[in-house]
C-alpha cells in the first residue's frame, strides 16, 4: 500500500463518523428534528462549496461531510431503536436453532411487509420447550405470545448477557411451549432450504472425512464455525493460548478462499472476460460461504472487502485496504448501527487496522532478503500487531490476556491454513463421490 496518506482513508474517516453519530444516539437523547436541522445545513453548505470555492474549500467540505455522516449515524440509530412490531408476528428463524437439555433456543426475525422496513425488522430470542420439534433455519412460524425485555447480569462480574444480545440486535426473549412450522412462503422459503440442505450436506461429508467426534467437531469449527459438537477442553485450550479466533470463521478464512479462487484463474489469462468471470464466480462464492456460516459480522466484514477487491481487480483498479475497510464499515453499521456493541466487529476491524497501519508501517522499516526469514518476521509482526490494537477491547471484555498467542498462532497459523485446505478439498471430492481415503486420512 505504501505510504498512508490522506487519500487512503475517505470511507475509513466517514465510517468513523457514522459510528460516532450511532454511539451520540445511543448515549444520549437528540432531538430528530435538531439532528436533521444540522444535517440539512450541512448539506446545503456543502452543496454551495461545490459551486463556490473559497479559500481552504477542501477543509470546508471534509468538515461539512464529517458533521453530515454523524447526523446520519444518530438519525439511523433513533430509526432502528423506535422500530417496532405488531403484536401478532410472523417470524424466519434467523439463526441455526442449537439444542439443549430441556429447550430449543434460536433467533429468530420478524418479516416486514413493508420493504422501507426489512432491514429494521426487530429480531427475537425465543426459548422453546420442545426439544422434538423439528426446526431449521429459515423456517416461518406465527406467534402472537408477548416478548419480554431480556434481563441483565445479577453481579458486577457476571457475563453480560443483555448486551451480547443487544449486539446482535436482539432486546427482548419470546418463550413458547412449542412451534408450528407455516408451510408456504415462496421462493424465499426454498432459497433457505438450500441453505439447509447445504448444511446437512456439508456435516455428511465431514462424517465421512473425520472418523472420531473430536476431530469432526474441531473440523466443523475450523471451517464454518459449527461448534455444536465441539468439546469443552478443546475450547479451552485454544482460548487459554490466544488462538480461540480460528474456531471462528473469521477474515481469515474468508481471505483463503478469496485466495484460493484468485489463484484457480491465474491459469486463465487476464483479459476483461475472464475477470469478469472470476468476479460472478468470487461473488457468488463469497454470498455462498457468508449465508452457510451464519453471517457472522467478522466474515460479513471480510466477505465485503473481498469483494471490493474482486471489482477493483475486474475493472483493473487498485484499491486501498484502509479505504475497502472503511466501506464494508459503512454498509454494516448502516443496515446493523448495533453491530458497534459486537464483540466479533471491534475485534475484527481493530485487527484489520493494526495490520493495514502498525504491520505496514513496520513491515517498511525491514529489508529481509531470505524468504525464510521474511516470512518469519512477517508473521510475527501480523501477529503482535493485531493484539496489540485490540488489546484493549480483550481486557475491557476478558479482564486477561493469553501469554503465549505469539508461538501459538506462529504454529498454528499455517498448520490451520493447510489443514483449511486439505479440508476443503477433501469435502470436494467426497461430494463428487471420490473415496481418495489416503488423503481423508492424512487431513
Amino acid at each position: 500500500m505504501g505510504e498512508i496518506t490522506r487519500k487512503h482513508i475517505p470511507m475509513f474517516r466517514y465510517a468513523f463518523f457514522l459510528l460516532v453519530g450511532i454511539c451520540i444516539a445511543h448515549y444520549t437523547y437528540i432531538p430528530v428534528w435538531f439532528a436533521t436541522g444540522i444535517g440539512v445545513i450541512s448539506l446545503s453548505y456543502l452543496l454551495v462549496r461545490f459551486f463556490y470555492t473559497a479559500p481552504n474549500y477542501k477543509t470546508h467540505i471534509l468538515i461539512c461531510i464529517s458533521i453530515l455522516m454523524t447526523c446520519l449515524g444518530v438519525l439511523r440509530m433513533q430509526l432502528w431503536e423506535h422500530s417496532e412490531t405488531p403484536v401478532t408476528k410472523q417470524l424466519r428463524i434467523s439463526s441455526f436453532p442449537q439444542k439443549q437439555s430441556f429447550q430449543t433456543q434460536f433467533e429468530a426475525t420478524a418479516i416486514s411487509s413493508s420493504p422501507v422496513d426489512f432491514f429494521d425488522a426487530e429480531t427475537f430470542l425465543v426459548i422453546c420447550k420442545d426439544t422434538h420439534v423439528v426446526l431449521n433455519y429459515g423456517d416461518v412460524f406465527t406467534t402472537s405470545k408477548q416478548p419480554t425485555e431480556t434481563e441483565a447480569q445479577a453481579f458486577p462480574f457476571e457475563f453480560n448477557y443483555k448486551t451480547y444480545l443487544y449486539s446482535n440486535g436482539i432486546t427482548h426473549k419470546i418463550e413458547l411451549c412449542s412451534v408450528v412450522i407455516d408451510t408456504a412462503h415462496g421462493f424465499a422459503n426454498q432459497f433457505y432450504q438450500w441453505i439447509q440442505a447445504s448444511r446437512v450436506q456439508f456435516k455428511k461429508s465431514t462424517a465421512q472425512i473425520f472418523r472420531t467426534p473430536e476431530s469432526k467437531g474441531l473440523a466443523e469449527s475450523l471451517l464454518l464455525g459449527y461448534r455444536e459438537e465441539l468439546d469443552r477442553e478443546t475450547k479451552n485450550d485454544f482460548l487459554k493460548s490466544g488462538v480461540s479466533h480460528l474456531l471462528a470463521v473469521s477474515g481469515m478464512h474468508t481471505a483463503l478462499i478469496y485466495e484460493t479462487i484468485f489463484l484457480l484463474f491465474i491459469p486463465f489469462g487476464s483479459s476483461q472476460k475472464h475477470r469478469f468471470i472470476f468476479l460472478a464466480t468470487a461473488l457468488f462464492v463469497l454470498i455462498y460461504f457468508t449465508l452457510l456460516s451464519g453471517c457472522s459480522t467478522s466474515v460479513l466484514r471480510a466477505s465485503i472487502m473481498c469483494s471490493m477487491f474482486a471489482i477493483a481487480y475486474a475493472f483493473r483498479k487498485r484499491g486501498s485496504g484502509l479505504n475497502t475497510l472503511g466501506t464494508s464499515m459503512l454498509i454494516i453499521l448502516w443496515f446493523s448501527p448495533y453491530q458497534v456493541w459486537n464483540l466479533g466487529f471491534q475485534l475484527s476491524v481493530l485487527a484489520v487496522i493494526g495490520i493495514l497501519t502498525l504491520h505496514q508501517y513496520i513491515s517498511q522499516q525491514f529489508n529481509f532478503k531470505n524468504r525464510v526469514s521474511k516470512y518469519l518476521f512477517e508473521g510475527l509482526s501480523i501477529t503482535v500487531c493485531a493484539q496489540i490494537t485490540t488489546l484493549p477491547v480483550v481486557l475491557f471484555h476478558f479482564q486477561s490476556f493469553p501469554l503465549y498467542f505469539i508461538p501459538a498462532n506462529m504454529v498454528l497459523i499455517p498448520i490451520s491454513t493447510i489443514g483449511l485446505f486439505a479440508s476443503m478439498i477433501s469435502i470436494f471430492f467426497v461430494g463428487m463421490g471420490i473415496p481418495f481415503e489416503w488423503l481423508f486420512s492424512s487431513t
